[in-house]
């Protein structure tokens, strides 16, 4: 788990928001964040799931070598989520 900053949760137009590259294994809730448009989440290869996000207004979550993560792929599909995704081969 981590702990990102208190002052993130006050940037209510926050729209990109890049966590790339670094060794999470989870992500807190990102909801409050109902702002977000872009989610980079990529090489977390420890991450184990998707943060709690809003989809409201989410438009790209990448998400490339994460190869423990599971995404919830129809809950994209059916909020029109572009997900951007590989793995190691």
């Amino acid at each position: 788990s981590i702990n990102l900053p208190d002052w993130l949760w006050e940037l209510t137009s926050l729209k990109s928001l890049d966590l790339s590259g670094n060794e999470f294994s989870t992500i807190p809730d990102l909801s409050k964040l109902n702002k977000l448009e872009h989610l980079n989440i990529s090489w977390n290869e420890n991450l184990k799931s998707i943060p709690e996000i809003s989809y409201d207004e989410l438009k790209i979550l990448r998400i490339t070598w994460c190869d423990n993560t599971t995404p919830p792929i129809e809950e994209f599909k059916s909020n029109n989520i572009n997900l951007y995704r590989s793995s190691n081969l």
